[in-house]
């Protein structure tokens, strides 16, 4: 659902540079708390905007 809204496409036709991003954007949360806190509450929000509609 992230990746969709992001890229606006499936996560199956994601580009290259849009992987990269990603595994970039992955790998800065494994070294910055702050960051990764911030990312699991998006994830939650969407979690949570799914079980409502």
């Amino acid at each position: 659902m992230y990746l969709t809204k992001k890229y606006g496409h499936s996560p199956k036709d994601l580009t290259p540079g849009e992987i990269s991003e990603q595994f970039i954007t992955l790998s800065r949360c494994k070294r910055d708390a702050k960051m990764l806190k911030q990312l699991t509450d998006y994830f939650g929000a969407l979690e949570n905007y799914k079980k409502a509609a």
